[in-house]
């Protein structure tokens, strides 16, 4: 904890500026990637359910009895396959400052103390919610059915899945695909085919976000904004690119070719911002020391609501 006063520089007339070694600016890249469900519960528990399969023919056949009379309906039941209980962090931030200093904050540096602490918060929410993407094959950042949010061993109820690019349901493979237009195509083509858990379809027909590091900002932008096929000299439309709504570049991704995509509607995919507790702020006055003590803290999780809607790779 610092209660000395500021750098007497800052305390006196003088200075024709005052300049800001970092970004004064919250730019809330985390909220291209995650969604927010807010709660005030201990804990957050997902529940996914699983569907029905489709409805089956009730007897009879096209020649003698289409319409199936007097036969018996299949029944059929929804699953509850997986649980996981998410538990919300709290985070904070303290400073705390001479009652001379404030008397002396001629340049207003002391008196921005509130952005300045919700700049900090900022940088540890974007660093948090960035991991969806830096630790999205990692082992120990799982969803309820206990794999990574990226993996090709998402339980069915019949087998398994895969949402990493390239990747076969249960291979083991790790040819995986570099960035490119050919690569964007096959990445929509799988995710429309991203399955249920009874193992149909999910249809996710777009628009989607394609995020990247800054590496790959350039040719990430080039693909999608280009009328043809990015690279080449035929006549083959840019169909994939224009299924991308947004390029969302996050400097807090930390693999340089790491790429994916997601649905762009919050109700298609299942990165998750569990939050029970806005930026909250406090102040208190020490009487021992003379200073003023200030302090932020909010609570939230990232939550793996569900992998589908969603499709990684770690790139080549």
């Amino acid at each position: 904890m610092r209660i000395q006063s500021m750098s007497p520089l800052l305390g006196r007339e003088g200075l024709n500026d005052v300049i800001s070694l970092y970004n004064t600016k919250n730019p809330g890249i985390w909220q291209k990637i995650a969604k927010v469900e807010n709660t005030t519960d201990y804990f957050y528990r997902v529940l996914q359910e699983g569907d029905m399969g489709p409805a089956l023919a009730m007897g009879g056949n096209a020649g003698g009895n289409p319409t199936g009379e007097a036969a018996g309906i299949q029944y059929d039941d929804f699953q509850t396959p997986y649980t996981k209980d998410y538990y919300p962090l709290k985070r904070g931030i303290g400073f705390a400052i001479s009652s001379e200093a404030m008397e002396s904050d001629k340049y207003g540096v002391i008196a921005r103390k509130g952005a300045k602490m919700a700049k900090s918060m900022n940088k540890t929410l974007e660093a948090d919610v960035a991991n969806f993407m830096n630790l999205a094959t990692s082992s120990g950042f799982v969803g309820p059915d206990g794999q990574p949010l990226a993996s090709s061993s998402h339980g069915l109820d019949s087998g398994v899945g895969s949402n990493i690019v390239n990747i076969a349901a249960g291979s083991s493979s790790s040819n995986y695909l570099a960035l490119g237009p050919l690569a964007l195509e096959q990445a929509i083509q799988e995710l429309v085919q991203q399955q249920s858990h009874r193992g149909d379809p999910m249809m996710f027909m777009g628009p989607y976000k394609l995020y990247v590091a800054s590496a790959l900002w350039g040719l990430a932008r080039r693909i999608v904004d280009a009328s043809g096929v990015q690279g080449t000299n035929t006549s083959d439309p840019n169909w994939a690119g224009g299924y991308v709504d947004e390029v969302v570049m996050d400097p807090y991704f930390t693999s340089p070719t790491a790429w994916a995509l997601r649905s762009s509607k919050d109700d298609e995919h299942g990165l998750t911002l569990i939050s029970r507790r806005e930026n909250r702020t406090k102040e208190q006055f020490d009487i021992d020391k003379d200073a003023w003590k200030y302090t932020l803290t909010r609570i939230w999780a990232k939550a793996i609501e569900d992998w589908r809607g969603f499709i990684y790779s770690p790139g080549a």
